[in-house]
């Protein structure tokens, strides 16, 4: 096998590594560290407004979605699922990634409230209740920019 060969080789491996990053729900990535202690407060804090809907909030499952284009994150109210854009990861600042999570938390915390995923009063609500100002877009140019890039792309490019 050539190194040509071994390094496309290693790149596919990356690729799928980052394509199988466990989901976690919330409740166990709060358990883990994962999550920010302020954060897990005021989620807490959150739910005692609602907490008929607090069992279902930390079973919520996050995930990394790479396919993303510009999107920051998304709520899936199927799949009791919010995924988030890698390029969060890569932002000087770190409270873009906390204010995307708590938005679309604020998505998931609606439909198990009054059934309803949308921008309107009831989403409005649970961003106050979680301490965040109810904007609908972002400007995190990590996201807008964002490309996968693996460890080998730079000797490929040889």
């Amino acid at each position: 096998m050539s190194v040509l060969d071994r390094l496309k080789a290693q790149r596919a491996a990356d690729v799928k590594a980052v394509e199988h990053i466990p989901t976690l729900p919330l409740f166990i990535a709060s358990q883990e560290d994962k999550l920010p202690n302020d954060t897990i407060y005021i989620i807490r804090r959150a739910l005692e407004y609602h907490p008929y809907i607090a069992r279902r909030v930390w079973e919520t499952k996050v995930s990394w979605n790479r396919d993303f284009k510009r999107a920051a994150g998304m709520f899936s109210p199927r799949q009791s699922l919010i995924e988030l854009h890698p390029g969060l990861l890569q932002t000087k600042d770190k409270r873009h990634l906390t204010e995307t999570l708590l938005h679309e938390l604020a998505h998931a915390m609606q439909y198990y409230a009054y059934n309803k995923c949308d921008h309107k009063e009831t989403w409005r609500e649970m961003m106050y209740l979680l301490g965040q100002k109810p904007e609908r877009t972002h400007d995190i140019d990590e996201c807008k920019d964002y490309e996968f890039v693996s460890r080998f792309d730079n000797l490929l490019k040889n």
